[in-house]
């Protein structure tokens, strides 16, 4: 358990929260999303080891879900049809149903076990009084500025009253640019903030754009705890043993699991595949030798670290797979020429931070090259540790 949990000792909360700092935390923790909760556990992680009280704001879902309709009506629709197909699906597929009922139960061990919530919130009435308490307010990451998703007054801190300091820490709008009413928005609410980082590079552009404003780039949270810190998680038992090549994709682009294919040929390594939790890819759920779809967060963890090979188009597999030091192959989740405004960019802002932007596997031609340009992990490291120093800096000294 990471920081304090008030689910075991309200009483010495209440001793600590005289002395410390109240930080209200904004982070996307409620979706059943390998990367959202591993960088909220991250960003939770090292505010509790520089003694801030963080809990993380537990807010009914379906408020925010209400709110976000009324201001995005069309694009939300648009946007989410896949995932009413995915509930849909379930009743039609009874080892989709097992499978999504299992995933869910496994990260739900995870939030009690890692995660430390505030009390449920369920109106905006208790929600503002609860901030009103806090001698902070900070919001990250993930896409949590992307305009098919703002939620009114939720991530975008509008409910957080003018006295106290409004702190975004690498947060991410998703898309490389904003128009239309969403930049009208977007624009209003990031006026009312005193520090502003965001993740990609494309966002301080976004930033400066709409407001004015300087933003900073800051690494994903993910990145700010130390290697050894996350292997304290994975254990040193695989799930999987022998050699193999772990794949996690997003999207549903053929290339992908060709060159999974052909990377199995050439290395005699299983291919484990885990179907991604979001959509409904069903030929993932016969793609490789080991299909492991309900895994929680550290079995994700595990497959990754002891794995030879990873192949994803997720941006917080290549996050940790680098962290792991691992041989990464990234791809584009969407294709590149067809989708305007896809979120490809975050893979792409990832690679070019820490110059491996070669890395991005654009044909399934590219493999014997690929195989042969390892990455040099000593200057990769290096970078990693600088970029940290930074963005530690910049989260801290925003907390003053």
């Amino acid at each position: 358990m990471c920081g304090i949990s008030c689910k075991e000792n309200e009483m010495e909360c209440l001793d600590i929260n005289k002395k410390q700092k109240k930080i209200a935390l904004f982070s996307v923790f409620d979706v059943f999303n390998y990367g959202s909760m591993l960088q909220s556990y991250a960003l939770q992680r090292v505010l509790f080891n520089k003694g801030y009280y963080a809990p993380i704001i537990n807010y009914n879902k379906k408020e925010i879900i209400s709110q976000v309709l009324r201001i995005f009506n069309k694009n939300l629709l648009e946007a989410k049809i896949n995932s009413i197909f995915r509930e849909l699906y379930k009743y039609v597929d009874r080892d989709f149903y097992l499978f999504d009922v299992s995933r869910k139960k496994t990260f739900s061990r995870f939030v009690h076990d890692y995660l430390s919530l505030s009390e449920r919130i369920s109106t905006r009435e208790r929600l503002l009084e609860y901030v009103s308490e806090c001698d902070f307010a900070l919001v990250g990451s993930d896409q949590v500025w992307n305009p098919i998703s703002l939620g009114k007054d939720y991530y975008t801190l509008n409910i957080v009253p003018e006295y106290i300091p409004k702190i975004s820490y690498a947060s991410s709008f998703g898309v490389s640019s904003i128009s239309g009413e969403a930049a009208i928005k977007t624009s209003s609410f990031l006026k009312r903030f005193d520090f502003i980082s965001v993740r990609e590079k494309q966002g301080i552009d976004i930033v400066s754009n709409l407001t004015n404003k300087t933003a900073k780039q800051v690494l994903d949270p993910t990145f700010l705890l130390e290697k050894n810190e996350w292997l304290d998680l994975v254990g040193e038992q695989p799930l999987i043993s022998g050699n193999y090549i772990f794949c996690y994709y997003l999207g549903n682009r053929r290339i992908e699991r060709i060159f999974a294919e052909n990377l199995k040929k050439k290395t005699n390594c299983k291919i484990v595949n885990i179907p991604h939790s979001d959509g409904i890819n069903s030929y993932d759920f016969n793609f490789g030798d080991y299909i492991v779809p309900n895994l929680g967060p550290l079995q994700f963890l595990n497959l990754i670290y002891h794995a030879q090979y990873i192949c994803t188009d997720s941006f917080h597999c290549s996050a940790f797979s680098i962290i792991f030091h691992k041989s990464l192959f990234p791809f584009y989740r969407f294709d590149p020429q067809s989708i305007k405004k896809s979120t490809n960019g975050r893979i792409e802002s990832l690679l070019d931070t820490l110059k491996i932007e070669r890395r991005l596997v654009t044909s399934k031609e590219n493999l014997d090259y690929l195989l042969k340009d390892t990455l040099d992990y000593d200057i990769i490291q290096s970078e990693i540790n600088i970029l940290r120093k930074e963005s530690m800096n910049f989260l801290y000294s925003s907390l003053l």
